[in-house]
Order: C-alpha cells, then structure tokens, then sequence
C-alpha cells in the first residue's frame, strides 16, 4: 500500500519509525550505513510517497579478528592484499586500491573481545589532531575502544592507540548532526589530516575522494585493505529533493550511480583536494544501498560544525595543545607571539582591527568564546575575555 503525506514533520516520523524497526541489526553492526526512503512525485500535487530502500549490507558474523605480533599481522596482511589484487576486486563501489601511505591519517576503529583479541567495529575515522580522531556518532565508539592509526596504508609506521573519551555533538539525532571525537591515551607523531574551514562551500560537480575499508559491493564484507574512489558532489537543494529528511545544516551529499561508499566506511572521510593536498570536508554516514543510480551517499559537512570541533579540541585536550588553538607560521604574517602580561598594557581594552591567527582574520568583538582559554586572545582581547587587571 503506497501511503502519501505532505506535511515534512510526518514524512521525518515515519522515516524514523523505519529505523526504530531496523534497530536491532543496526545495533548489533554499529558501522551500518542506515536505510533510508525514497521519495517521488505524486501526480497533481507536491505529495511524496514513501518507498523503504534497502539498508547497507551488514557485515559477516565473526568480523575479521586481529592478533599476533606487528610482523605476523603485516604479513598477514600482505598475503590478503595479494590475494584480493590476484581477483581483481573492486574497491570501495567502483573504486580502487588506494595508494600506500597516501592516507596515513587514515585510523579503522577496533574493540576488544571477551578473549582480549581484536577486532573490527565496521567503522572508520581521521586522525586530524597529535590526539583526537574525527567519525561518525552512529559509531558508537567508547572509552576503551582501539584507534588503529594508518590501518593498511602506513605499514610499520601504524599505531594503535586506545580511546579514553569521545564526544558526540550535542545535537546528535540520527541522522542529523552525525559528529564525534575521540581523545586518544597517547599522542600520535603520524601525519594529520586539514579539515574544511567554518564557511567553506564546494562546487556543484567538484570531484572528490572517499576512502574506507568497507564493502566493495553491496551484500560484501569488509575488506582487509584500504580502498578509494572519486565522487562528485551534488548541491544541497538536490539533495533535498533526493530525500525528504536531508538536513543541509549538517550534511552534504556526493556520488550515487556507481561511485559510492558502502556499509562498513561510517566513519571515514571524504576530502576535496587543494593545491596543498588533500583537505577532510565530509564523514561517511548514511545511503540508500550501495551506489544505487541517482541516490548519492550522504556525509556529516564538517565545514558547518567546525566550531564545535574547535571547541571541544581546545577544551578538552591533554597531552597536546590544537593546531586552532594556538598563533601559526602563514603564508601572509611571521610567527605571531603574544607579551608576558608585564608587557601589555594595563587599560582593559581590546587591542584594535583584526588579528590573524590559524589560518584566518579575527575581530575581538567576534571571537570565539572558548578561544579566551588561550594566552594569546586573553592579552589582546582583554575587555571581550574579562582579562582585565585588577586594580
């Protein structure tokens, strides 16, 4: 029976009422990439009929365990890729095998079983700070949980690391606002990942690349082997007209007809690529099915939530400070330094114009509240930061 709605708020019920049914299969494979529904035109009207579509393939039972010393895992590892290049798999949907330590920011999240070995979770995440990584919340991940840094792409520079907290964004509501990080128990010396910059836009058309270890087909498994691939993005308001429930203050949709991410690469990053290299704009995090023609997969936008990613690195790291957290070398100024409080001045005022710091221009009157934790905003926006000397 086919059932038309027009009212927005129904049509995001009933989709969730959806899931509610399919939340035991998701919760026991927390990398799925949930099911979504279709929406077409009624005839005479701007009614929608809902078409379930099917979920991303679930992982096999038993995933995949890792054990043993680093040169018994390498080797293993070595002998899969050997034998999935010997049947000419395809990666990611219509992808390819990326190329080695091309991504080593690139962390497979793990969780320990009841025996103390390890194995996969089905998502994956970005090394972006010395000791945060950035996935998906429907991941789920935990304290205790092992980040396996540079997982089957930096060879014997990889490092697990285990996850001591995570943050999931306040606004977390399946699927909108699909953030987390994680602070790791130690710091990784490993190269990190930029991520989008508050109020950057792609272009409608712009090539990017996906990356994960996921299904390479839909109904497949993971694969022990790190694969991309190249996705166009798709503007927000055909997104919209995709599916009902997009939300554009938090997602952003790329690729459909057969470049796609699958079940398995919740988690993973998307990027866009500068004149500097690679730069993260998107985190795998829902689809319908895998590269189904004209059904894009759709990604949490960092761009849109990058001050809440700034705040929580800043706030709540320690064993090293941000790189949005303190004065950079740029392209336009020197290293910016700030005076010990003996050399500023003591009239509580801020310090005038705008001041150029990571990576962009700054007015005291439009400073960021938690960037009054740091030495060098305290001292030049005295007045905005209630810093101002007792007398």
């Amino acid at each position: 029976m086919t059932i038309f709605v027009s009212n927005q708020t129904l049509l995001k019920k009933l989709f969730l009422a959806v899931i509610i049914l399919n939340r035991a299969t998701s919760e026991k494979n927390p990398g799925l990439r949930r099911d979504t529904i279709a929406q077409t035109q009624a005839e005479g009207g701007d009614s929608r009929s809902l078409v379930p579509l099917p979920l991303y393939p679930s992982l096999p039972e038993g995933p995949e365990e890792i054990s043993g010393s680093r040169e018994e895992v390498e080797d293993n590892v070595q002998k899969k890729r050997r034998r999935l290049d010997d049947e000419v798999m395809p990666r990611i949907i219509n992808g390819y095998k990326a190329m080695h330590d091309s991504f080593p920011y690139y962390t497979l999240m793990l969780q320990k079983t009841s025996s103390g070995r390890l194995r996969r979770k089905g998502c994956g995440a970005t090394l972006i700070e010395d000791e945060w990584i950035l996935t998906a919340a429907h991941c789920y991940n935990q304290a205790g949980d092992i980040a396996w840094i540079g997982a089957y792409n930096a060879g014997i520079k990889e490092k697990k690391v285990k996850v001591v907290e995570c943050f999931e964004h306040p606004n977390y509501n399946w699927p909108e606002y699909d953030y987390a990080l994680c602070r790791l128990a130690k710091t990784s010396s490993l190269p990190k990942a930029r991520i989008s910059e508050a109020g950057f836009e792609l272009t409608h058309g712009e090539r990017l690349t996906v990356i994960g270890t996921g299904a390479v087909f839909e109904g497949g498994g993971a694969v022990p082997v790190l694969n991309e691939n190249k996705v166009k993005y798709r503007v927000k308001h055909i997104c919209e007209n995709i599916y009902g429930f997009f939300q554009k203050d938090s997602m952003l949709c790329a690729g459909g007809g057969g470049h796609d991410a699958c079940q398995g690469d919740s988690g993973s990053p998307l990027f866009y690529e500068d004149n500097r290299g690679y730069v993260q704009v998107g985190i795998v995090s829902w689809g319908a099915g895998c590269g189904k023609q004209g059904y894009p997969g759709v990604y949490a936008d960092i761009a849109m939530e990058r001050d809440w990613i700034d705040q929580v690195i800043c706030n709540n790291s320690v064993n090293s400070i941000g790189s949005m957290c303190r004065p950079q070398s740029t392209s336009r100024t020197k290293t910016l330094h700030f005076a010990a409080p003996s050399e500023q001045s003591s009239t509580c005022v801020d310090k005038p114009g705008a001041h150029w710091y990571a990576g962009r221009s700054w007015e005291c009157k439009k400073l960021r509240p938690h960037f009054c934790s740091i030495d060098f905003w305290r001292y030049t926006c005295r007045n905005t930061c209630n810093n101002c000397p007792k007398m």
